[in-house]
């Protein structure tokens, strides 16, 4: 672990952001806005938006798993002096959208600059990038309508920029005599991490980037040190914290989404539900038994203590962010004009709850439309991910650009790089595995907004590449004028 500290100490410098950063970053917002604005639809539009602007208006229930999020920061714009509901929930899904354009341009010139690219380079290079990212073929599609995807996309840069903000403090605190952990950066990116899932279900399937960065930095960092302090007494939290959490969820998936049975009907996925509540209870009151009500001292370098600590309150914020979804059951008892998941004909509280995880958990759908998991069927649908969905975004100069850009980030930060392809391959992996689409059918040329966290992963390697070929220019054109002179 060591050589790994010492690889990324010297391949990282930290940074921090100043005004004129947050200025240059209002360029691609307002450049992106006002494309979107221009090319936007002057009503309703295809698909979902008609029923999701109804929902908004009445402060209905659209359809699984409700979109709590959306109809709560949607309905503001309703109000809108201008124009009609229809046009101000599309003027809505541009803003999301330019917001994300405006944490993209941050989260590139943070990145570039924290291995160490020149201020002027990683500029240009955020500027391209977040443009290329805000033009995306399927991007700027759903940025001229009412839809859910553009919200959900303002969570992508923003974990990325909590993650890269929180790795400054770890290189400044690591020597410090009381292990530095920076829990509150975990928990809001948790916090986050429980919204972007209310936003959408796809932004569920980025959880493997956020295990890696936490579990990856926790050990090059404070684990490593740990040693030298108070050792590596208190395993039992570790075990303890491992059991509930996996054990808990083991339960969830395997009893809980399983596709053709519903809550409130089947014993087994009763028990799973039971012992799922069970270890996450069990789980924070461990936590508030050791660290509150037992009088002993707190032991700030007990790196498994407290990492089980971090833990618990990491999951508390997610289910805090996640808690969101409440706006369903509240507003089931309303009866809204709009009201899906039947949960208003249920008088009793427990079959009412019943129906909202099964809401929440899209059971409605069971496997309609799914494929058998065979391998046949699983190449056909990464060839249809890789050369339709993602292959059709951009024009070849960008993914020429892209894999230049893979090339820099493993020569300027290994960590960095190998980051951003474990995000980009385990997303894609898993919706993959998720959505088990007929590539020969209709379903598989209107799933490709399921995949925009995707093409931010790839503008970031278009960002990365840009860097590489201005350094190149540079060095060209400083031969050719010392040649010259």
């Amino acid at each position: 672990m060591e050589k790994i500290r010492n690889y990324l100490l010297s391949h990282y410098q930290i940074s921090s952001f100043t005004k004129k950063d947050f200025y240059f970053a209002f360029i691609p917002m307002l450049v992106s806005f006002f494309i979107y604005l221009s090319t936007m639809h002057p009503s309703l539009a295809a698909g979902d938006s008609g029923e999701l602007a109804t929902a908004v208006k009445y402060w209905g229930i659209p359809h699984a798993p409700g979109y709590s999020l959306l109809m709560i920061l949607a309905k503001p714009f309703s109000y809108f002096p201008y124009g009609s509901l229809a046009w101000k929930l599309n003027l809505f899904s541009a803003f999301c959208a330019s917001m994300s354009v405006f944490l993209t341009f941050l989260l590139v010139l943070k990145l570039l600059i924290s291995i160490k690219i020149k201020k002027d380079e990683a500029l240009i290079a955020s500027f391209f990038a977040s443009m290329s990212f805000a033009l995306s073929k399927t991007f700027w599609t759903q940025a001229e309508l009412f839809e859910v995807y553009t919200l959900a996309s303002v969570f992508y840069p923003s974990f990325f920029l909590v993650f890269l903000h929180w790795m400054d403090r770890m290189i400044l605190h690591y020597k410090d005599k009381e292990l530095y952990f920076g829990d509150w950066f975990i928990m809001f990116y948790s916090f986050l991490f429980g919204l972007g899932v209310v936003a959408h279900l796809t932004t569920l399937m980025t959880e493997v980037l956020g295990v890696w960065v936490i579990i990856s930095m926790l050990l090059i960092f404070p684990f490593s040190s740990s040693y030298r302090q108070e050792g590596s007494q208190g395993g039992i939290y570790l075990m303890a914290f491992f059991i509930f959490i996996v054990f808990g969820y083991g339960k969830f998936y395997m009893e809980i989404i399983r596709l053709d049975v519903s809550v409130f009907d089947d014993e087994k996925l009763k028990d799973g539900l039971k012992w799922f509540v069970l270890t996450q209870v069990a789980l924070f009151f461990f936590y508030v038994y050791d660290r509150f009500l037992v009088r002993r001292r707190y032991e700030v370098n007990n790196f498994f203590k407290r990492f089980y600590y971090l833990g618990a309150k990491a999951f508390g914020t997610f289910y805090l962010g996640y808690f969101f979804h409440v706006y369903v059951l509240i507003r089931s008892y309303a009866n809204p004009p709009i009201n899906w998941g039947g949960l208003s004909d249920e008088s009793s509280f427990l079959l009412r709850f019943a129906k909202f995880l099964n809401f929440l958990w899209r059971k409605q759908y069971g496997g309609q439309g799914k494929l058998p998991l065979t391998w046949d069927n699983f190449l056909d649908e990464m060839k249809a991910n890789i050369f339709l969905h993602n292959g059709g975004q951009y024009t070849l100069f960008f993914y020429v650009l892209m894999l230049l850009g893979v090339y820099q980030a493993f020569r300027k930060n290994a960590y960095w790089g190998l980051t951003l392809g474990i995000a980009l391959i385990s997303f894609n992996l898993q919706l993959v595995l998720y959505l088990r689409m007929d590539v020969y059918s209709r379903f598989v040329q209107v799933s490709d907004v399921f995949f925009i966290f995707s093409y931010f992963c790839l503008s970031l390697f278009i960002g990365l590449g840009l860097s590489l070929f201005l350094e190149w220019t540079q060095k060209i054109a400083l031969i050719i004028y010392k040649k010259i002179h």
